[in-house]
C-alpha cells in the first residue's frame, strides 16, 4: 500500500500540480525586500488584467488578492484542449510599521510591485490601494 510520502519525486509533483492547478498559481510567488525607508513587495501573478488584482491594508495587515477567469484552447492534429482557471487567491503580509496612505501598487509585464514606506510610529487604518 503506497501513501503519499512513499511516492517517488515525480508522482509528488504531479499530485501537488493537480490538486493545485497546473501552474501552481494557488501559491503565488512573492519577494520581500527591505530597502531602508521602504519594504518592496514583488508578486508574480502572470496572465491578469491589472482589473483583477485587488491590494488592501487593513490594521497593519496587507492582503494581495486576485480574481482569476482564465480559458484557453490549444487545437493540434486530432487533439482538442480546452483549460480553465477560476478561483480567487491571496496572500497576507503583516506590516505594522509602515505609512499606509503612502503605500503604491504597480502592476506591469506579470508583476506587482507594492512600495510602502516605513513609518515611525504604528497607523491602524484600512483601505484599499489603487494598483495602477
Amino acid at each position: 500500500m503506497n501513501t503519499f510520502d512513499d511516492l517517488d519525486f515525480w508522482d509528488k509533483s504531479f499530485l501537488r500540480n493537480f490538486f493545485n492547478g497546473s501552474e501552481g498559481f494557488s501559491n503565488f510567488r512573492v519577494d520581500v525586500r527591505d530597502k531602508g525607508d521602504h519594504y518592496q513587495i514583488d508578486a508574480d501573478l502572470p496572465g491578469l488584467h491589472r482589473e483583477m488584482i485587488d491590494v488592501t491594508i487593513n490594521d497593519g495587515m496587507l492582503t494581495i488578492s486576485a480574481d482569476m477567469d482564465e480559458e484557453s484552447k490549444t487545437e493540434k492534429d486530432d487533439y482538442v484542449i480546452n483549460e480553465r482557471r477560476t478561483g480567487r487567491v491571496s496572500r497576507s503580509f503583516s506590516v505594522p510599521d509602515v505609512k499606509d496612505d503612502e503605500i503604491t501598487a504597480e502592476y506591469k509585464d506579470g508583476v506587482l510591485k507594492i512600495n510602502l514606506p516605513k513609518s515611525t510610529e504604528e497607523e491602524k487604518k484600512s483601505h484599499k490601494i489603487d494598483v495602477r
